[in-house]
């Protein structure tokens, strides 16, 4: 840590990056910000993703909207979070003076007392990165984002990120306590089967599809004809759920792996039935592909048969998806 009476920058704050098995940004955050003084970076992934829902779940919406892709409500990032034994304030915008100035003296507060706070917005951004210093004159943050080039943190100024059209969301954490291994899986095997479940609701006149009814919608939008002015973005898009699809599949697999020690066999052959399901899921993400975004998953998406190939992939992981409710289904009253 390198420190002065005006400036603290936490150095053990590893970067994020995309395509190295932590693109869930919001559990990818939180394993970063808790890197100083807990070394389980893994756990605490599966273990935040698994607890929230967020592994085992699955929703988009029929706009092609990447908004939609990786859940970031504020009850879902306060599962998140407890999960992994801390508590979560989402301090959410708009904010007056009086309350960004707040914000700046809680963000002081929790570098000061290394548990750097969460944001969502940075630098515009959708997704969550880490602050992991500030530095008073210019009233300066450091921060690790998804987007950060090499391994040095991002430098934003305060204003910029907490003020115009479009601040940030800050995220401040507190320790609590840590669930035990049964209630953690008992609660993460009841989000499974209740995301999982098909749904269709419609909000502000746009379709969003859950579950079942999510892979469905999928494979019905890459059946039909790319429009030239929108295969960028919707190859874009169908790459981050991909992503997504896969980061929460393998980190539920690690997860009801692990954790199957902690019950009897009859239990735990139930547990190991779902994490291979969804691990037959997240491999066949990696065979189309899960890295980072270029302009060839661009080409590949705008090719109908490359595109076909994804659907009858999809179609396999409905099948898997099935056997993972149903061995948690089953095995939920025991847990």
């Amino acid at each position: 840590m390198a420190k002065t009476a005006d400036r603290n920058l936490l150095r053990k704050v590893p970067p994020l990056r995309f395509g190295e098995g932590e693109d869930i940004t919001l559990c990818g955050a939180l394993a970063s910000a808790l890197q100083a003084t807990r070394g389980e970076r893994v756990q605490v992934y599966d273990d935040a993703a698994a607890g929230s829902g967020i592994a085992f779940q699955l929703r988009i919406d029929d706009r092609w909207d990447p908004d939609t892709v990786s859940p970031h409500a504020p009850d879902t990032t306060t599962r998140a979070a407890a999960s992994v034994g801390l508590r979560a304030d989402v301090v959410e915008p708009p904010f007056d003076d009086e309350l960004r100035e707040l914000v700046w003296e809680r963000i002081v507060e929790s570098v000061e007392a290394d548990l750097p706070p969460l944001a969502r917005g940075l630098m515009q951004l959708p997704e969550f990165g880490v602050i992991t210093g500030y530095d008073v004159h210019d009233k300066v943050l450091f921060a690790r984002t998804y987007a950060d080039h090499g391994d040095d943190p991002s430098r934003v100024l305060f204003a910029d990120a907490f003020a115009g059209e479009r601040p940030a969301t800050a995220v401040f954490l507190d320790r609590g306590p840590r669930l035990e291994d049964v209630a953690l899986a008992r609660e993460a095997a009841r989000r499974a089967v209740e995301v999982s479940a098909p749904a269709t609701r419609e909000v502000d006149g746009v379709k969003l599809f859950q579950g079942e009814a999510a892979f469905r919608a999928w494979i019905e939008a890459l059946a039909a004809d790319v429009p030239g002015r929108e295969a960028a973005q919707r190859a874009f898009v169908d790459h981050a759920r991909r992503v997504f699809l896969h980061g929460g599949r393998r980190a539920a697999a690690r997860f009801l792996r692990r954790i199957r020690r902690a019950f009897p066999d009859r239990v735990g052959a139930d547990l190991i039935r779902a994490a291979e399901a969804y691990g037959y899921v997240a491999d066949e993400c990696e065979k189309i592909g899960v890295r980072p975004f270029d302009a060839s998953v661009v080409a590949r998406f705008i090719d109908p048969g490359q595109r076909r190939g994804w659907m009858h992939a999809l179609e396999r992981a409905v099948e898997r998806e099935r056997e993972a409710v149903v061995a948690l289904t089953s095995v939920s009253p025991s847990l």
